[in-house]
């Protein structure tokens, strides 16, 4: 275990033109103080184990005068960890909406909005296009379609809210949206499932990087309904939030993380799960 300390956030215009307010930065300083939140990979890389969690956070003047966030940060190595602090829980990011599949995009999409409003048109209930930020020197593109859904009938209740005719067309509808943004090498697109198991909800992500349309296919016909027959298995009260990824037409089980924002590593013969089975 090692401890650092960074700045995460500034007042300055980045390199997506974007200026965060004094207003967000206190709100990522109160998100620091108040949950535990993963620390993600190189280049806020989601389908890759977070390596720490963030344990405080503080609001410093650079020396310009610009407003910043200072990050503190336990980087997990395998060795001693900090105590849990007993007020504090891991800030995952879920659904809230039961009726509608939502849209998210990053910067990457910045001039396809118009092209992402069609998608979103077709799908029989959906929200509104939803635009997120990922302050990285050069940001994954990542397209998510997100929901609420219950354990045990994802596939029934995606397929609700997409409707059986977009259903039917949305493989490919995705796969020409992935296409959108210019000069990247890899396109990830995630089914990010907020998951209710019983009173408690859990986030489980899906990547799928540079898909194929048969790829895509594979998830929506198989994959989520391979999932409702194995979910249960590996979400456990303690967790909440599994990461999978799609790899040789098979699920891989990259990581799970507990309420302390801790990643867990599935044992071996646990860790892949044929879609096809």
């Amino acid at each position: 275990m090692s401890i650092v300390k960074a700045i995460t956030a500034t007042g300055h215009l980045d390199k997506q033109n974007e200026i965060l307010t004094t207003e967000a930065l206190e709100d990522l300083v109160q998100q620091g103080k108040k949950n535990y939140i993963k620390v993600a990979a190189l280049e806020h890389d989601p389908r890759k184990t977070p390596i720490g969690r963030v344990v405080d956070s503080n609001l410093v003047t650079l020396s310009d005068g610009t407003l910043a966030v200072e990050t503190t940060m336990e980087i997990f190595d395998g060795e001693n960890s900090l105590p849990d602090q007993p007020d504090k829980e891991l800030k995952v990011l879920l659904c809230e909406d039961q009726e509608n599949l939502l849209i998210r995009y990053d910067y990457s999409y910045r001039n396809a909005i118009a092209e992402l409003e069609r998608l979103n048109a077709k799908l029989a209930h959906h929200g509104e296009l939803h635009y997120y930020g990922k302050k990285a020197a050069e940001p994954i593109s990542v397209l998510v379609v997100s929901g609420a859904f219950i354990l045990g009938k994802i596939f029934e209740g995606f397929l609700h809210k997409a409707g059986e005719e977009a259903f039917d067309l949305l493989k490919g509808e995705l796969l020409r949206a992935l296409q959108l943004p210019e000069a990247r090498d890899e396109r990830i697109l995630e089914f990010d499932l907020t998951v209710s198991n019983g009173s408690q909800k859990q986030s489980v992500r899906l990547f799928l990087t540079n898909p194929s349309e048969s790829e895509i296919e594979l998830v929506l016909t198989k994959g989520l309904k391979r999932l409702d027959n194995v979910l249960g298995d590996y979400l456990h009260p303690s967790i909440r939030e599994l990461g999978i990824n799609i790899v040789n037409r098979k699920f891989e089980v990259t990581y799970a993380l507990n309420g302390k924002a801790k990643p867990l590593v599935p044992a071996e013969e646990i860790r892949l799960i044929d879609i096809e089975a």
